[in-house]
């Protein structure tokens, strides 16, 4: 519990003076994971983001859906309902994607690639509905008698019809195993559009309930 509340504090230091950046942006979210048959699991997540880490900007709801075929690939969908709360009237969107995830236990590390196909390429812009190819590397580490697992990650944006580089993402996280299927997370990730010499910093802070 020290731990948690000395990273607690932490996180309130951080986004009161992140909050002072126009390039900070948060996100915030709580969701429910179901494993409701073999190898099938479902989940329901709210979530919002905050222009300079405090300001809403949109909400959306997502679900998703995922199979693990073998133990080294898993397929998924995700359907998302988006709001733009900074237009008037608010602009609703939704999005879909399709996943095919490789992944290895490797002694301690979990390692997994994901090539995702979306219709929706960027974040908190009008959206176009550009098809966007996303291939995600991420790797995480489970320490040893510690219920936090950390983790990095990149991920590049193809966007169509030329699939040139859009957008890249890399960044880490910290996920925190608690009693009952409890867990929650923080993270940062850069973001930077090199077609619009264009980044952003986000933050990220979540809570999820998995049922079993």
């Amino acid at each position: 519990m020290r731990i948690l509340r000395t990273i607690f504090i932490a996180i309130l230091i951080f986004m009161g003076a992140a909050g002072y950046s126009q390039g900070w942006y948060a996100r915030y979210s709580a969701g429910v994971k179901w494993d409701f048959a073999r190898n099938w699991q479902m989940e329901l997540k709210p979530e919002i983001h905050l222009r300079s880490m405090q300001e809403p900007a949109e909400w959306l709801l997502d679900y998703s859906l995922e199979y693990d075929v073998w133990k080294f690939l898993e397929l998924g969908a995700n359907f998302r309902l988006n709001s733009d709360i900074t237009k008037e009237p608010d602009r609703y969107t939704l999005r879909y994607s399709a996943d095919i995830t490789f992944k290895q236990d490797i002694k301690r590390f979990d390692v997994q690639l994901r090539s995702r196909y979306s219709n929706y390429t960027e974040y908190e812009e009008i959206p176009d509905y550009r098809r966007a190819l996303r291939l995600k590397g991420k790797i995480s580490y489970n320490i040893r008698n510690w219920k936090a697992d950390p983790e990095l990650f990149l991920e590049c944006y193809f966007a169509a019809p030329e699939f040139s580089v859009s957008k890249v993402k890399y960044g880490g996280a910290i996920d925190w195993n608690l009693p009952s299927g409890n867990s929650v997370f923080f993270g940062y990730f850069y973001q930077d559009y090199p077609q619009k010499e264009k980044y952003i910093h986000v933050f990220e802070a979540g809570w999820e309930l998995r049922i079993k």
